[in-house]
């Protein structure tokens, strides 16, 4: 569980670094819940303190569709 927690911080690390404004994935924590930097309550701090707004696959074809 480790790791993988380990492996989402980096790749959220590696957007915000790069400045990368969408992280898309389904995950949202799975076995760790509120642990977890994927969960839902700590979107909000994710997209204002680092600018990374996480969106589901759906969530990034509106974004990929709209004019």
């Amino acid at each position: 569980r480790a790791i993988n927690e380990w492996g989402d911080g980096e790749a959220l690390a590696a957007h915000a670094g790069y400045g990368n404004d969408l992280f898309c994935t389904e995950d949202s924590g799975g076995d760790l819940g509120e642990k977890s930097i994927l969960h839902p309550t700590h979107r909000a701090w994710l997209s204002g303190t680092h600018g990374v707004t996480l969106v589901t696959v759906a969530e990034m074809a509106e974004r990929l569709a709209a004019p």
